[in-house]
């Protein structure tokens, strides 16, 4: 009896990781969670956003700007209603389970990184989406640049300076498994609106 017991404790364990691990990867999870909505601009409060107005600004900035208490349902803040332009490299990629282009960038003035990320817009979350069609073509612009990215992470040998235009965004401390490059205010350019390559 004790042996059988044991083997479904060992059984239990291994689907409890196997739950755990993709939902850490993005492959089960509630479109709600962890902000989709205001990443996707899907959210009620998305017509706050001034898309009119574009603030330049750096990696180095965006990173400096203290993360408010925030939660996986928190609503859009005042530090997430407007759209930056900022030149950084890119130093790797790759495609979230989730779909978006996971991008690493780092300052063109020192080692400071952040996440950019460019939601999927055929993913059933973002086809609703007013900025679809920005999506599309910013991901069209990193497959020209780069090559489409694959579902592990390609660290480039020589940097790639990009141009990148997004809203400001905060993604709350949740376990995961590739936040490689992140910022730790949490800081990120998301979702990216546009993106072109700077010679």
């Amino acid at each position: 009896m004790a042996r059988n017991l044991n083997r479904i404790d060992k059984y239990g364990l291994s689907i409890a990781f196997v739950i755990l691990t993709f939902a850490s990867c993005g492959i089960i999870r509630n479109t709600d969670n962890y902000r989709w909505l205001v990443k996707t601009t899907t959210d009620a409060d998305s017509g706050s956003v001034n898309f009119e107005t574009i603030h330049a600004t750096t990696v180095a900035e965006q990173v400096a700007i203290a993360m408010p208490s925030l939660t996986k349902e928190s609503r859009r803040t005042t530090n997430e209603d407007s759209v930056y332009v900022l030149e950084a490299f890119l130093m790797g990629y790759k495609t979230e389970p989730d779909g978006d282009y996971h991008l690493i960038i780092q300052d063109t003035k020192d080692s400071t990184t952040m996440l950019a990320e460019i939601p999927d817009p055929d993913a059933k979350w973002t086809t609703h989406s007013s900025r679809s069609e920005q999506f599309r073509s910013a991901r069209a612009a990193v497959d020209k640049i780069v090559g489409k990215p694959s579902s592990s992470i390609t660290m480039l040998s020589k940097p790639v300076k990009l141009r990148i235009t997004g809203i400001g965004f905060f993604d709350p401390p949740h376990f995961a498994l590739s936040h490689e490059g992140s910022a730790e205010s949490g800081r990120e350019i998301h979702p990216v609106l546009r993106l072109e390559g700077v010679e």
